[in-house]
């Protein structure tokens, strides 16, 4: 009974291991994702803001949204390239001090001989929830997987208790 016992308890570390180690993957791996396609919605926009003022000859009107914030700042100076980056920001208006995880495209644009440095804003916040809402998942299913093991390895002693009665009386009333 010792060796089963032993051998339950490794089982159980090695499958709380993987599944930690495939959610921190997962987790790495979902970030990852979830940051590729903003990107991709910050160069929609991009694209979008560009093609209007090819046609139109002047900048969009800014519609700001809680989730995407867009901010035109007129430049003397031509800059060259693109940033795309990470940012933590402070709104003084709301009441948390933690600031706001969010994803920044900056890139210039010259628009009737004026050349402006064009900001769009996209929010991480929602898929920071997502993101928090799928590692509880994998953490109740782990949770669940070691209930449903520790279920079987009990049944389990039970029965090879149950059964190793069973035979033993019958080899001493066999005798």
């Amino acid at each position: 009974m010792k060796l089963f016992t032993k051998y339950n308890r490794i089982n159980i570390t090695v499958t709380v291991i993987i599944f930690l180690l495939a959610g921190l993957i997962f987790y790495f791996i979902l970030s990852f994702i979830i940051i590729n396609q903003l990107d991709d919605t910050l160069r929609s926009e991009q694209q979008e803001i560009i093609k209007y003022a090819v046609i139109h000859r002047h900048l969009p009107e800014i519609q700001n949204t809680p989730q995407q914030q867009i901010k035109y700042d007129s430049l003397s100076a031509p800059v060259t390239g693109e940033i795309l980056q990470s940012k933590l920001l402070f709104t003084p208006k709301k009441e948390d001090t933690d600031g706001e995880q969010v994803r920044q495209l900056v890139f210039p644009l010259r628009v009737a001989n004026k050349i402006y440095t064009i900001t769009v804003t996209k929010s991480r916040e929602e898929t920071e929830d997502l993101t928090q809402l799928i590692i509880l998942v994998t953490l109740c299913i782990i949770a669940l997987m070691l209930f449903i093991n520790y279920l079987i390895n009990s049944s389990k002693a039970s029965l090879t208790d149950f059964s190793y009665y069973f035979i033993e009386t019958d080899y001493v009333a066999f005798l």
